[in-house]
């Protein structure tokens, strides 16, 4: 019942994300494959951005919050006209999947792996990098794919290219949608095959924070139950 709860959270709110919209990007919307991706700005669409289990059903990767210093958070680059200023205050916490190249002491983290889902799938996409990758996967078959170079080539050009590191230095809020796909599995991969892309290849997300929608539904029935007993004095009076 939590797990279908959370899914239709996820539903509501992206119905409303796109008039959220905050920060210096101006939202518009890109296919890859069958995969619909609303790009919805530069910084979390809400007060607060949290980690990806708070609103669906997560394993893998692990969880750090807003002041660790061993990967990005969300909200934090500043380099690119996309991305001007640092927001990474509203991050609360996130999820980070990372994995190990040669020279490095950095144990590898597992692909963070997102369930139950209907269709759609809502991130803050921290730090993008050309290794970051999304597989969606519908009744266990893979569907589309979406990785950093795709969002950077919708968002700026295709002769774009990452710092050394892979890193393009912006942040992106992403509303993802089609193919009817019920899984998403986050994880890092490796451009080359030496392992000298630099010590650690890490995936940054986090999620707006949004109340589960059986408040929306208390809300009303206080708001009807309210409406019938002023309705009911009226017609006594």
């Amino acid at each position: 019942m939590k797990t279908a709860l959370k899914t239709l959270g996820v539903a509501l709110a992206a119905g409303a994300s796109s008039l959220l919209v905050g920060g210096q990007a101006q939202a518009f919307t890109f296919t890859q494959g069958s995969l619909s991706v609303d790009v919805l700005g530069n910084e979390c669409v809400a007060s607060k951005c949290v980690e990806l289990g708070d609103r669906y059903s997560v394993t893998g990767g692990i969880v750090l919050t807003s002041n660790a210093t061993a990967a990005l958070t969300p909200g934090s680059n500043t380099q690119t006209a996309f991305d001007p200023v640092n927001t990474s205050a509203s991050v609360a916490s996130y999820n980070v999947t990372r994995e190990t190249v040669v020279g490095s002491s950095e144990p590898a983290k597992t692909p963070i792996t997102v369930s139950n889902l209907l269709g759609a799938f809502e991130l803050f996409w921290g730090s993008v990098d050309s290794h970051n990758v999304i597989d969606f996967y519908k009744a266990g078959t893979k569907i589309g794919s979406i990785n950093g170079s795709n969002l950077a080539n919708a968002i700026f050009n295709p002769d774009l290219t990452p710092s050394g590191a892979g890193n393009y230095r912006f942040d992106a809020y992403l509303n993802i949608t089609g193919g009817d796909f019920d899984e998403a599995v986050l994880f890092t991969q490796s451009p080359n095959s030496d392992g000298i892309l630099g010590n650690q290849r890490s995936f940054e997300v986090a999620v707006a924070d949004v109340p589960e929608p059986v408040s929306v539904v208390s809300f009303l029935v206080v708001g009807l139950l309210a409406g019938g007993s002023c309705l009911k004095r009226n017609v006594e009076a």
